[in-house]
């Protein structure tokens, strides 16, 4: 009777660690199918990473931008301007850099996103046929910055932004 006890025991034990190990098993797999499924879909792994770019891509502009209070940049600026024979190029070289520091700021805010993106993809297209000769996979930080704007001006800012609270809040987006 004591052999049969100490082999119920054992067989008990081993059966319940199975069970243990077949249960974490099935959940190992079972995430590891929601990550594939999750990847293999159009819907966004996180809704709210758009918000992260929009407010990184806002500052990285903001930095080009205040390049406008920097006397000797503005110079050499309005100079290659010049020989591009722009009309008006040191006011041109403000517009641009004071369009890269409100639109930056904006962005940050995510306030009047899709509006202000157009004046920024309109400075960088400026920037990618004048300094890269139009050559658009040329244009490297203007065309990642353009394709960012054009991202944001289809996607919108997010759900972490001043256009959600002023414009969506209220009707239930």
């Amino acid at each position: 009777m004591a052999i049969f006890t100490f082999v119920y025991i054992r067989f008990t034990a081993f059966y319940h660690a199975y069970k243990q190990r077949v249960l974490v098993l099935r959940t190992v797999t079972n995430n590891i199918k929601h990550m594939v499924l999750k990847i293999f879909t159009s819907k966004p792994a996180w809704p709210h990473g758009i918000t992260i770019i929009r407010v990184c891509a806002g500052i990285m502009i903001i930095i080009f931008g205040k390049e406008v209070f920097d006397e000797s940049i503005m110079n050499n600026l309005t100079d290659f301007l010049s020989k591009a024979q722009f009309p008006a190029p040191r006011f041109m070289a403000h517009l641009a850099k004071i369009i890269e520091l409100a639109g930056g700021v904006l962005l940050v805010l995510g306030l009047f996103t899709r509006l202000i993106v157009w004046p920024l993809m309109f400075t960088m297209a400026v920037i990618i046929c004048f300094m890269a000769d139009g050559n658009f996979f040329n244009g490297g930080t203007a065309s990642c910055f353009f394709l960012l704007f054009l991202l944001f001006f289809f996607t919108g800012p997010g759900r972490y932004s001043l256009d959600y609270i002023l414009f969506d809040k209220n009707k239930g987006a």
